[in-house]
């Protein structure tokens, strides 16, 4: 009786963290009611930055459903470069994602490709991907916690509580349409 009055207490707690993280997400919907944009919060700042994202209509017409996990880590600005015939400059095209999770699975995506921005002084580089969430990598998501990704050559350690959020933004999301 004890044991089954504990694991009520556990699930009691955990629905209500889950319900605690979902209202952290902001959600914009259209007037007409047809288009929904959900971002899970987050700080530039914070690095390695993970977000979750989710846009969709359910205009008959013009159906969509953008959701991703998108990953950003800074990196050495010189690492985005390379040269070109004459000598110069020119920023290179990368693809590759891995994400690990904590009981060390992976999920790769050779041919995701990795774009690159400039830190806001110039002295440095952003690396991030947009992961797209499908019904194939979904139950991996909501059910694993993430404490790595890699974007080509630059990782991103991810702590135990980014990697339990991100977990419940991607249920939270998946369970709005």
């Amino acid at each position: 009786m004890r044991l089954l009055l504990s694991l009520l207490v556990l699930f009691a707690l955990n629905t209500a963290q889950a319900q605690d993280i979902c209202s952290k997400i902001k959600k914009d919907v259209s007037a007409d009611k047809m288009n929904v944009d959900m971002e899970s919060p987050y700080e530039e700042a914070n690095q390695p930055l993970i977000r979750v994202s989710r846009s969709y209509s359910t205009n008959e017409e013009n159906p969509f459903d953008n959701f991703y996990v998108i990953f950003r880590v800074s990196c050495d600005l010189d690492s985005i470069y390379t040269k070109d015939a004459n000598g110069g400059q020119v920023e290179k095209e990368e693809k590759k994602v891995t994400i690990e999770f904590e009981d060390h699975t992976r999920l790769t995506e050779e041919e995701l490709k990795v774009n690159h921005d400039l830190s806001d002084d110039h002295m440095s580089a952003v690396r991030y991907a947009y992961f797209v969430v499908t019904d194939q990598n979904l139950k991996t998501l909501t059910t694993k916690g993430i404490i790595r990704f890699t974007l080509v050559g630059s990782s991103g350690l991810v702590s135990p509580e980014l990697g339990s959020e991100v977990m419940q933004y991607v249920k939270c999301m998946k369970a709005v349409k």
